[in-house]
């Protein structure tokens, strides 16, 4: 399986890397960073995983034409600001965390278990934030939170018709364990 990651030029791009090259389902992994990325590279590939970083999804059109011009026939993974472009890209609104949770662990509540990514996963777990900004509660009717936090923020979205979802924490840290099974889920499913 070929793998696009798009770049979005968050600390654990690298990690990502690392453990998207070690996955026996993956043949390629090619990083592209956001600024360079093409929509049709889309069909290159197959699947595709929006990297962690910094910014406002709004300043970022190529990605969300990538999510856009992929979205009916592959596979869209998005992790921290990854999940907000894709939540963009289907109209979410965006809002400040009410607490700070750069760099904190927060505790997550799944809501579905039948999904893939959460595989294996017990009904609680805990996952390290390190944006400020996330997605309202209120999602748009295109997405699903199947995880949210105690405060009732989306935690993991995912687009009702397409198989695209976002993890709106990294599951790359260190301080994330259960967050390399969730992308091994993902990869090899």
């Amino acid at each position: 399986m070929k793998v696009l990651v798009v770049n979005n030029h968050g600390i654990s791009v690298n990690r990502l890397i690392r453990i998207i090259e070690k996955s026996n389902a993956v043949t390629e992994v090619q990083l592209v960073d956001e600024e360079a990325v093409h929509p049709d590279q889309a069909t290159e590939f197959d699947r595709i995983i929006l990297s962690s970083g910094a910014g406002m999804p709004i300043y970022h059109p190529q990605a969300i034409k990538l999510i856009h011009r992929a979205a009916t026939s592959k596979p869209i993974l998005g992790l921290g600001f990854g999940a907000l472009l894709i939540g963009h890209a289907f109209g979410a609104n965006l809002q400040q965390y009410k607490l700070p949770v750069l760099g904190q662990t927060r505790k997550i509540i799944v809501h579905n278990s039948k999904n893939r990514l959460l595989k294996g996963l017990p009904r609680e777990i805990e996952m390290t934030c390190y944006q400020a900004l996330t997605l309202s509660p209120a999602l748009s009717p295109n997405l699903i939170a199947h995880a949210k936090d105690v405060h009732g923020t989306p935690m993991l979205i995912c687009h009702k018709k397409f198989d695209i979802c976002g993890l709106l924490f990294d599951p790359c840290s260190g301080t994330s364990p259960l967050g390399m099974r969730m992308l091994s889920n993902w990869l090899e499913a």
